[in-house]
């Protein structure tokens, strides 16, 4: 037996049996009745009064619009004591004030998740606080906020957390997704190649979920879509992490990045569409079913587009399906790629800025290889303006430039590697 599925049946044992038709309530539930984002509270202070308990849960999706400030989440005071309770996944409280053990990004939206018990003689009339305290501040943006009044088991933990990870779009890499019935739609382990800017669509009306497309907080470069999705029907989407350039393979230009959809119980076709950055190209990008070696077993043509005017797929509702993106030509995105780094180190991004007092271009980027780099310069309607070449990090040109938007094309051995937009105001 595998030792990555032998850990997968370890973990899966750890969800336990659950009520076919329970679902955690919570107590305080700020949320929209039309299972969208309600509007973020901001310097505001909600005051609650819970009930006695030896126990709580809060789970809550937000940001700060301070990153790099000392920030109150939210705390419960009885008496004259204040409790804070803040995130335990890379971030803890220390007198109530919103701390990162490592490099931490506080503007973006996370899912935060603190559950504490109490000893049974601390008991006393509780009440739940967001907002600021005292002398600390808060300028949280707030999206959705659940509190429960006891601690919640595994099954319950995982089954609301997958409910919020669909509706705002933000993975989870630690807890798997399931279904109120305890269906596993995605696991940390099983998938764990592609627990990567995971998105979704699902109806439910047990967890009240009704995402007939799918939206991301982590700049997801594809999304799905339905016209119509049977009770308890799901498809989730996540990628590999690797770089968003393009290379030729055979005839065709293959991106790095892969993606894995997963279906449940789903009965008719989907949409599946590609960003706007990758659907500039759109009679020529098309999608590559992949087999389990990697390999191109088949290719689809976009059958339609958006209103975005992006290019979109029909998937039909397979359980399980891996696919890239191809190209007959080498897409220019028209915007600044900025691929993150995998884990094998391979990364794609490229920026640019007009030095006005120098009159000249500076362009920086991370590339695969350490190939001479040749970029080419064009203006907003596509001409071609001039070529100048870089060293393996970085390349300047000087030229007079007027204000406009431009857009630059890095290529290595003859490859678009990544593109960049200059914007000169």
């Amino acid at each position: 037996m595998k030792p990555d599925y032998f850990i997968y049946l370890l973990l899966s044992a750890f969800i336990l049996p659950l009520n076919a038709q329970t679902f955690p309530q919570p107590e305080l539930w700020l949320r929209d009745t039309a299972a969208q984002v309600i509007n973020p509270v901001t310097d505001s202070v909600l005051s609650y009064e819970v009930p006695n308990s030896v126990a709580y849960t809060v789970y809550s999706v937000m940001r700060s619009d301070e990153p790099d400030s000392s920030q109150v989440l939210w705390y419960l005071t009885s008496g004259d004591s204040v409790l804070h309770g803040v995130l335990t996944d890379g971030v803890f409280s220390a007198g109530g004030v919103l701390r990162s053990s490592q490099s931490r990004d506080f503007s973006r939206y996370s899912i935060y998740h603190y559950r504490q018990s109490m000893y049974p003689d601390s008991l006393a009339s509780l009440t739940f606080n967001l907002g600021p305290c005292d002398s600390l501040p808060s300028r949280i943006l707030f999206d959705e906020l659940a509190y429960f009044p006891r601690s919640l088991t595994r099954n319950e933990n995982a089954v609301f957390l997958t409910l919020l990870a669909i509706r705002h779009g933000i993975t989870l890499t630690e807890v798997p997704y399931v279904t109120p019935l305890l269906d596993t739609l995605w696991h940390p382990v099983r998938d764990e190649r592609f627990c990567h800017r995971i998105t979704g669509i699902g109806w439910d009306s047990i967890s009240g979920l009704a995402a007939v497309t799918s939206r991301s907080r982590e700049e997801a470069l594809v999304s799905l879509s339905a016209t119509h999705l049977s009770e308890g029907a799901y498809a989730l989407v996540g990628d590999d992490d690797n770089g968003r350039y393009f290379a030729l393979s055979d005839t065709l230009y293959r991106m790095a990045r892969t993606w894995r959809v997963r279906t449940h119980n789903l009965t008719t076709p989907i949409s599946l569409c590609a960003d706007v950055s990758l659907s500039i190209l759109t009679d020529t990008l098309m999608l590559g079913l992949l087999d389990e070696a990697g390999w191109v077993r088949a290719v689809i043509l976009p059958d339609s587009t958006d209103a975005e005017l992006r290019a979109c797929y029909a998937l039909m509702p397979d359980t399980l399906l891996e696919f890239t993106f191809l190209s007959r030509t080498c897409p220019d995105f028209r915007q600044e790629i900025s691929g993150a780094n995998n884990q094998s180190g391979t990364a794609s991004s490229a920026s640019a800025t007009y030095l006005a007092n120098e009159q000249s271009i500076a362009v920086s980027y991370n590339l695969p290889t350490d190939a001479p780099v040749t970029c080419m310069l064009y203006d907003s309607a596509g001409k071609y303006i001039i070529t100048f070449s870089g060293s393996s990090s970085a390349a300047l040109a000087r030229i007079t430039l007027p204000s406009g938007v431009y857009h630059l094309r890095l290529i290595q051995s003859g490859l678009c590697v990544a593109t960049a937009k200059l914007i000169i105001l």
